[in-house]
């Protein structure tokens, strides 16, 4: 998602930016530039009235440098901000907001009040709460789907341990294979470290 909103911007992977991990880094690129280089006037080197060496009027010139540039960034924090809008643009925001003021119960006043329509707040008026910014819903979405996937994974180890039946332990016993239930538990812990 981030390369697309940065590509929306005008800019292009590998030749503008680097994607690297969760955020990105720009590209240096190099340039040959005109610059005018200013020369101050040397004076006249006398020795006494005798012109030893006459004096050089002040002078530019142009040469050519290389620079590094890079393309135009939107600044880190409109970056951000329009990540954070795209992760939440296609949830329930009123989800959001229940989730967001569930640890906040304490805060929440009798006056207080939010306006959702068509998916965006329009009004809030809490007078203990900030109203939470996009950054702040959209990590309610990760925490929620940290809770999701932490389910799955309990769940995949439910239907493993599921398949060490008393037929399995008692066939691992009478022949000594103990293959199937070593492979079933080495898969419970590398499950159980991804938690």
């Amino acid at each position: 998602m981030l390369k697309q909103i940065l590509e929306s911007f005008g800019l292009k992977e590998t030749e503008d930016f680097i994607i690297v991990g969760d955020w990105f880094t720009k590209v240096a690129k190099t340039r040959t530039i005109q610059v005018d280089v200013h020369h101050p006037e040397i004076p006249a080197i006398y020795h006494g009235s005798t012109i030893i060496t006459p004096s050089v009027p002040a002078w530019t010139e142009q040469t050519q440098v290389e620079e590094t540039y890079y393309a135009n960034f939107p600044s880190d924090s409109i970056i951000s901000e329009t990540l954070h809008a795209e992760l939440i643009k296609d949830e329930n925001i009123s989800d959001l907001v229940s989730a967001f003021l569930s640890d906040k119960q304490h805060l929440v006043t009798e006056d207080d009040s939010i306006n959702i329509h068509n998916n965006k707040i329009h009004n809030w008026s809490f007078k203990n709460i900030a109203k939470p910014t996009n950054q702040q819903l959209s990590s309610v979405i990760l925490t929620k789907n940290q809770m999701i996937q932490r389910q799955e994974k309990l769940k995949q180890i439910a239907d493993l341990e599921k398949q060490i039946t008393t037929r399995r332990v008692r066939e691992a016993l009478v022949s000594g294979d103990n293959s199937f239930i070593v492979n079933i538990e080495n898969q419970i812990i590398a499950i159980r470290n991804t938690l």
